[in-house]
């Protein structure tokens, strides 16, 4: 079901100022600079070795800065209605259908998981890193990292592990 982590997103208030700590101090590269069809809204697709953040604009001082998503990148063979499907049917909530992407390449949708942390589904093609990128500061973009309430975490880690496809990683 899942190929990918494909980014993270991040909303900033101030978009130059994010843009500066990532490029300037930390060593990303802008690997996309796009506007939604309404000119309204930017988003900055920045690459740390493998990893990818998504800087989305937002309004100064706004209430919901800071981490918005995370989002996968399903697999080839793996259609996204056919995922959605099968993900309500489990009883989980969207809260966007299925739909064209903004940029003209694939599908999205966007669920919560048990713990209420929205997640973006993604099918597309385009595959929009740079491979083997290096980075003068960062070895390894190596993990994204939720707390859940004990009340939770066995529906996680069920949803995860079973339901997406997920492998536990031990590192020693």
């Amino acid at each position: 079901m899942i190929k990918e982590l494909n980014h993270v997103s991040i909303r900033t208030g101030d978009m130059e100022k994010a843009l500066h700590f990532y490029v300037d101090i930390l060593g990303a590269k802008i690997i996309r600079d796009a506007s939604s069809p309404d000119g309204k809204g930017r988003y900055v697709y920045v690459q740390l070795v493998d990893g990818v953040i998504e800087i989305i604009k937002g309004k100064p001082g706004a209430d919901n800065l800071g981490l918005q998503h995370v989002a996968f990148l399903i697999s080839d063979d793996t259609d996204l209605q056919t995922v959605h499907k099968q993900l309500v049917d489990m009883g989980y909530h969207f809260t966007v259908e299925p739909k064209a992407a903004s940029s003209g390449d694939g599908y999205l949708a966007f669920f919560e998981d048990t713990s209420g942390a929205i997640f973006e589904l993604i099918q597309r093609k385009e595959n929009i890193r740079i491979p083997g990128l290096k980075n003068p500061h960062l070895e390894e973009f190596d993990h994204i990292s939720i707390r859940v309430t004990d009340q939770s975490y066995q529906k996680c880690e069920d949803f995860y592990l079973k339901t997406l496809g997920f492998e536990v990683r031990r590192i020693l």
